[in-house]
């Protein structure tokens, strides 16, 4: 066997385990790793960078303060922060939305204040769980995607970087741990998929950093793709309320290369600070 070819064997045999979630594996103690079915309450509580933390750094622009940066950037424990979303009943239907497409079956009684069948905004919001996941799996293209993958898996690992836990719950990663698909509902497609880049809402609420940050993870925990091809990660959004249109949104490559430089420029800003405990000086906050 010729040393490519020994090469791209140990490659292969090299590919990290996708293990399952059990209960005692609790969110303080967890190790680096790739879980399925870990509980989105369980994803919540690991103490770890996800993209929303890093989209703050890139958004911050030397604005905060040391203290509430310090507090906000390494102190605090993610969680769902609802207060930043425009309606709290929007991001539960997103997450039914999920539970629909990719396991078959959701519970609208653990919520029951947003799916209230007495009023026409509940009945909605039902609703649109059903057609918009209806609408996804109606598309021979997100069968591909969901054929033979992972579906909802946890990614943690350590930053190479910085030394930080960073983590991801990613909707799809194919089953040659290549390729990640997530799934966005929006109100308005038209926004979403518009080209000047201040009027999109994909820019708006962050998606160029969370992609760079998924596949930052997914590089971290997987290595880097098979035999020289380029990861990728295509957001497949359904409308909500309208006509249920799908759209698989790709964003071209020099763009994704420039969020991928923004986010590693973050990333080693992040740990100069760290490294010399510099927490006044935000003049150089990316």
């Amino acid at each position: 066997m010729d040393k490519v070819t020994e090469g791209m064997h140990k490659r292969l045999n090299d590919q990290p385990v996708v293990q399952k979630w059990l209960p005692e594996m609790k969110p303080e103690t967890i190790a680096d790793g790739i879980y399925e079915n870990m509980p989105f309450e369980v994803y919540q509580s690991i103490d770890a960078w996800n993209s929303s933390r890093i989209k703050d750094l890139v958004d911050s622009k030397g604005n905060s303060t040391a203290g509430d940066f310090y507090a906000k950037h390494i102190h605090k424990v993610f969680s769902v922060r609802l207060k930043e979303i425009e309606d709290q009943a929007h991001f539960v239907v997103g997450r039914k939305i999920h539970e629909r497409t990719l396991f078959g079956a959701w519970d609208c009684r653990t919520d029951p204040e947003v799916f209230n069948n007495k009023n026409q905004k509940g009945r909605d919001a039902f609703r649109n769980v059903e057609m918009c996941a209806a609408s996804l799996l109606a598309r021979p293209t997100f069968q591909n995607y969901l054929s033979g993958a992972y579906r909802e898996v946890v990614i943690v690992v350590t930053c190479p970087i910085t030394g930080l836990r960073l983590k991801a719950m990613i909707d799809i990663l194919d089953s040659d741990l290549q390729n990640v698909i997530d799934i966005k509902s929006t109100a308005n497609m038209a926004d979403l998929v518009a080209d000047v880049e201040w009027k999109s809402t994909f820019t708006k609420y962050g998606y160029p950093m969370q992609q760079a940050h998924y596949l930052q993870v997914v590089n971290i925990a997987c290595g880097e793709p098979l035999f020289g091809a380029v990861r990728k990660m295509v957001f497949a959004a359904v409308e909500k309320g309208k006509n249920y249109s799908v759209k698989f949104i790709e964003r071209d490559y020099d763009k994704r290369q420039n969020d991928h430089d923004l986010y590693i420029k973050t990333l080693k800003e992040l740990a100069l600070r760290l490294k010399e405990n510099n927490w006044f000086d935000t003049s150089t906050i990316i």
